[in-house]
C-alpha cells in the first residue's frame, strides 16, 4: 500500500517519558529490525501468515482481548497460521477450550511470555546488533509484575482518589471523565516536570559547549545564568503562570538546543 510503520499516538498517555515512552520506542525499533531479519532471511514467509478474514481475526484476538481485560484468547485447532503455531509451541498453559469446541484456550499472560522466549530464540542476531537483551529483560520484568505495566499505572493514577480502584466497577462515562481530568491535569503536569528535568540537564551541558553556543546563549537568550533561571521558574511553568517574557526566554533556550542537536547530527553523518 506504499507505507509501513507503527501506531504511536497512545504514547502521549504513558505515565513517564523516560521509563515508559523511551523503552517503548526502543522496543519498536528492535521489533522492526527483528521483523526485517526474519523476512530477509526467509525464516518467516507470507505463506506462513495467511490473510483470509478468519485468520486475520484470529491474529488480532490477543490484542483486543488483552485491551478488554480478558484473561485468554482462542485459536482454531486447524489454524493455518504457522507463525502463530511457532509462538504457541513455547506456551505452557494452553489447553482445549471447554466452551468453544475445536479451539484452544491460550492465556494472554502465558502468550506474552512465550513471545519473548520466541523472540530470544529467533532473533539472536537482531538482539546482538541492537544490544536488545537489557530491553527484553526489562520487558520480562514488566510482564512478571503487572503493576509496572503502563496501562496499570495509568489506571491506578486515574482512580487514585476514587471510591473504587476497579475500572470495571465504573460506568463508562464516569470513568472517561475521570480519565480526561487526569490526562489534562495530573498527567500533563507530571510530563511537564519530567521533561523540564531533561531540559535543565541539556541547558547545563550547553554552558560547557564551544564559544559559538555560548555566544548564542549570551546574545540570543540574554540570560546570565540559564540554569538558575530555569530553577526559578519550574513550579510556575507547571502551573501555567509564566509571563510572556519568561516564555520567550524558554523558547529561545529550546532553539539553541535544537541548533546544537542539528550540528551534532550533521557531524555524525559526515
Amino acid at each position: 500500500m506504499g507505507f509501513s510503520g507503527f501506531e504511536g499516538r497512545y504514547y502521549s498517555l504513558f505515565p513517564s517519558y523516560r521509563h515508559g515512552l523511551a523503552p517503548a520506542a526502543d522496543l519498536q525499533q528492535f521489533l522492526l529490525m527483528f521483523c526485517f531479519q526474519l523476512a530477509l532471511s526467509a525464516a518467516v514467509t507470507a505463506e506462513q501468515i495467511p490473510d483470509d478474514p478468519t485468520s486475520e481475526s484470529e491474529r488480532r484476538q490477543p490484542f483486543f482481548f488483552a485491551a478488554a481485560g480478558l484473561p485468554a484468547f482462542y485459536v482454531r485447532k486447524n489454524s493455518g497460521n504457522e507463525l502463530l503455531w511457532s509462538v504457541l509451541s513455547h506456551c505452557k498453559k494452553v489447553r482445549s477450550s471447554r466452551r468453544h469446541p475445536g479451539y484452544l484456550r491460550v492465556p494472554i499472560r502465558d502468550y506474552r511470555e512465550a513471545l519473548v522466549t520466541w523472540m530470544r530464540l529467533k532473533g539472536r542476531k537482531a538482539t546482538e546488533l541492537f544490544d536488545g537483551e537489557p530491553l527484553l529483560g526489562d520487558l520480562c520484568h514488566r510482564l512478571s509484575e503487572p503493576e509496572r505495566l503502563a496501562s496499570e499505572r495509568v489506571t491506578a493514577s486515574i482512580l487514585h482518589e476514587s471510591r473504587s480502584r476497579d475500572p470495571l466497577q465504573w460506568k463508562a462515562r464516569d470513568f472517561n471523565l475521570l480519565a480526561e481530568q487526569h490526562y489534562r491535569d495530573g498527567l500533563r503536569r507530571e510530563h511537564l516536570r519530567e521533561a523540564f528535568q531533561e531540559f535543565k540537564e541539556d541547558v547545563e551541558a550547553l554552558q560547557r559547549a564551544d564559544s559559538e553556543v555560548r555566544q548564542m546563549l549570551r546574545h540570543g537568550v540574554r540570560v546570565e545564568d540559564p540554569v538558575r533561571f530555569l530553577r526559578c521558574i519550574e513550579e510556575r511553568l507547571v502551573r501555567d503562570e509564566l509571563s510572556v517574557q519568561e516564555i520567550t526566554l524558554v523558547l529561545n533556550l529550546l532553539l539553541v538546543l535544537i541548533t546544537q542537536d542539528n550540528r551534532r547530527s550533521r557531524a555524525m553523518v559526515i
